[in-house]
């Protein structure tokens, strides 16, 4: 019993508890890292930023007057490359380059009943009107009806898949 005639309660403080929960947070980053490695993540980073720079290509062409605003996606060395670039009667400039590690990540391209693995030696070329929509895709050299929409399939670790539509809009999901 204590002074006051009160019992005085066994416990941890807040301070304690604290301490504990932040300790297990940290242990548990470290463990996570071991177990969930990077080329997990690659296929969900290079979905979002085929749908990202897509929607770039769509808002550039739409603000742009004259000349074409083209998205060019290609797989130097270990790398997945999407370039936005506008071209003129002067020639192509390139406005944003975004490069990805391609780790284990592939990305396979449907057009209707078509199918294409992209990467080095195959790459996809779009090309948008001055409504954002899409004037015209290529891979390699065939020319693909943009009017089906065109479905990427990114797979590694896990899959995903983007929707081009024909009016030139970019989603993760599957093709309607």
């Amino acid at each position: 019993m204590s002074v006051s005639g009160y019992r005085q309660l066994a416990g941890f403080t807040l301070v304690e508890l604290v301490s504990v929960i932040v300790i297990l947070g940290v242990i548990s980053l470290f463990a996570m890292s071991r177990m969930v490695g990077p080329d997990s993540f690659g296929p969900a980073l290079v979905a979002q930023e085929v749908v990202a720079q897509t929607r770039l290509g769509q808002q550039s062409a739409q603000s742009r007057r004259g000349g074409q605003i083209g998205l060019l996606l290609d797989a130097p060395a270990d790398q997945w490359r999407l370039q936005i670039h506008w071209q003129d009667d002067n020639g192509a400039t390139q406005l944003h380059v975004r490069e990805l590690d391609r780790g284990n990540t592939q990305i396979s391209l449907r057009n209707g009943t078509e199918q294409w693995q992209l990467g080095a030696s195959q790459a996809l070329q779009l090309v948008f009107d001055g409504r954002g929509g899409l004037d015209s895709a290529l891979v390699g050299s065939e020319s693909l009806d943009v009017s089906l929409g065109l479905e990427l399939s990114i797979s590694g670790g896990a899959s995903y898949l983007v929707c081009i539509g024909a009016l030139g809009y970019a989603y993760r999901e599957a093709c309607i």
